[in-house]
């Protein structure tokens, strides 16, 4: 059985866990405005290379192709999430005292 300290505690976890993932699917949304913005942009630059046969347009197209293959999607490393395992546990022993 737990204390209504603990339960304070677990309210208090849960909450701040509610407050994270609304920022994640703020973020979400944002990432795939942006994402959707650097596709369409490479789609237009290629599209228009074509229906100009303008050689300066397809290289646009190339090069707006590598700079969106280049960048890597937001995914959280081990490290980030030990570091963050660690702010949270160190978040949880102050609530404890």
């Amino acid at each position: 059985m737990t204390t209504t300290s603990e339960n304070s505690i677990i309210a208090t976890l849960l909450s701040e866990q509610a407050a994270a993932l609304a920022r994640r699917e703020a973020a979400r949304r944002e990432f795939v405005a942006a994402d959707s913005d650097a596709i369409a942009i490479r789609t237009l630059l290629f599209d228009r290379g074509r229906e100009a046969s303008s050689q300066e347009w397809l290289r646009a197209g190339e090069l707006a192709a590598n700079a969106y293959g280049a960048t890597l999607l937001a995914q959280a490393t081990p490290e980030e999430v030990a570091e963050a395992l660690q702010r949270w546990r160190m978040k949880l022993a102050q609530l404890s005292y």
